[in-house]
């Protein structure tokens, strides 16, 4: 498929993880350059995400326009009847006078436009960068572990540990990824900082989970390799000296706000979700706003149907005005009233807080 797709993109740029089928809707877009009309099944994909920006120019340069889209249908498997992969159906004319349509399970919308995001609109695309347009914090991912399960405790593992030996407690820190946050799944985690390894290799137990770890790290991938010396720690190590806010990597596509949390400075925060560490308060209202789960769900990847929260497009390309003092002090305020209310109900996680037919 790399073969096929580098004889189709010869002399672009940019096209080494598009779908396949973006083959098609390059080629067929020089076909109807001067006239017609075609439409494909295709991967959601090439709707989502960085695969915008890599694909849609190159069909919009030939002179093309979408006319009619139908939006995320699960395609099952007649046998099992199964949902196996969700696709759209999008549909391409040379530009000129007709109608164009999106069309939403039982519902045809007339539109004047239809942007690559299969939404009504210009064809603006929202393109992945590396430092937020706007006056943002940077968002960044969660620590890596690549430890072997050594340095990472369940709540009955924490438990037993520090009852058969209480001098570990010390090194002993909560641990969080998207699954944990939004399912309130209590883990933690041996975290032992650099000026604390002498004294933490005097308990056996400790010394011990470190030398398992070197073993797994001098036969692993170059990664690992380069942390034999530090066996003692994740590979990736951030934390926060004030607080910082957790934002899970995938969310559902049902939620009306992304379901972030404002986290105490001693919770590690996983790879499995990114984070903003030591960020004013505000920012935890701009990214828990209506108008930013509106962009999210405009522009981000998806995973079948669920929303994949990722830097380059969803935080760094959100476009925002600069705020003043006053307006950052009450986004703060009512920030810290959203988590006011999510502790009203202690006995709910945040799965079921931000379930559209649950969050009470």
């Amino acid at each position: 498929h790399q073969e096929d797709m580098k004889i189709v993109f010869q002399g672009k740029n940019n096209f080494k993880n598009l779908d396949y089928i973006s083959c098609w809707f390059f080629k067929a877009s020089e076909y109807v350059e001067s006239g017609g009309k075609y439409s494909f099944v295709t991967t959601n994909s090439i709707c989502q995400g960085v695969q915008v920006e890599m694909l849609w120019p190159h069909v919009f340069n030939h002179n093309c326009e979408i006319f009619f889209a139908y939006k995320n249908i699960k395609w099952t498997n007649s046998a099992r009847n199964t949902a196996g992969v969700t696709v759209c159906i999008v549909g391409i004319r040379s530009v000129g006078e007709g109608e164009k349509y999106i069309f939403d399970e039982r519902r045809r919308s007339k539109v004047d436009n239809i942007s690559p995001y299969l939404i009504p609109g210009e064809d603006v695309i929202a393109t992945k960068r590396k430092r937020p347009i706007s006056n943002l914090p940077k968002l960044e991912g969660g620590n890596q572990p690549r430890e072997g399960g050594y340095l990472i405790l369940s709540d009955a593992e924490k438990e037993e540990i520090i009852k058969s030996t209480p001098e570990i407690k010390k090194y002993v820190r909560p641990l969080c990824g998207s699954s944990e946050f939004i399912n309130s799944i209590p883990r933690w985690c041996i975290w032992v900082r650099e000026d604390q390894v002498e004294e933490a290799n005097k308990i056996p137990e400790l010394k011990d989970r470190f030398r398992k770890i070197k073993i797994l790290r001098e036969d692993g991938n170059t990664v690992e390799k380069n942390f034999i010396k530090y066996p003692y720690r994740f590979v990736m190590v951030k934390e926060a000296s004030i607080s910082q806010i957790i934002v899970p990597v995938v969310s559902s596509e049902r939620r009306e706000y992304l379901p972030l949390g404002f986290l105490d400075k001693n919770v590690i925060i996983l790879n499995s979700a990114s984070a903003i560490y030591d960020s004013d308060p505000y920012v935890f209202s701009i990214m828990s706003s209506k108008i930013h789960m509106v962009w999210v769900k405009a522009v981000a990847g998806q995973l079948e149907t669920r929303i994949r929260y990722t830097s380059g497009v969803c935080y760094n390309s959100f476009p925002m005005p600069d705020f003043g003092d006053h307006e950052k002090s009450e986004m703060t305020r009512l920030g810290m009233q959203v988590l006011a209310a999510r502790e009203a109900y202690p006995d709910k996680n945040i799965s079921d807080l931000y379930d559209p037919d649950k969050m009470p």
